[in-house]
């Protein structure tokens, strides 16, 4: 909602938000185009109770696992899930399957015919 109130007259609105959910850390993408809304969610990963420990003091994900590994800016050299993958996935990697999900509906004229979306 807020990136369509900064520009509504964009082609598409998309959100992405990171999160942690009991031990599991994902992303939820909203993608909203005119009155069509896809939404995805990340592959997630379960998160070491000691790196919880710290998220349930007030502490970011991205700020422990740096301390864990000595990594500095470690959301933006694979995240959580590079480290603990080795580099099979990334952060980026992940959000991007649930990015190519999230337009589903909007793009696929099957789908849309299916939900009787008029684009």
């Amino acid at each position: 909602m807020a990136s369509r109130q900064v520009r509504p007259e964009a082609d598409f609105w998309v959100g992405i938000e990171a999160g942690i959910d009991e031990d599991m850390t994902f992303a939820w993408i909203v993608i909203e185009h005119k009155q069509i809304r896809g939404e995805s969610r990340s592959a997630s990963i379960m998160i070491p109770e000691k790196i919880l420990a710290g998220i349930r003091e007030g502490r970011e994900l991205g700020d422990e696992m740096a301390d864990l590994t000595g990594i500095d800016n470690i959301k933006q050299q694979g995240g959580a899930i590079g480290f603990f993958t080795n580099g099979v996935l990334t952060r980026t990697s992940v959000y991007q399957q649930a990015l190519i999900l999230a337009l589903v509906p909007i793009k696929h004229e099957i789908y849309k015919e299916l939900n009787q979306i008029e684009d």
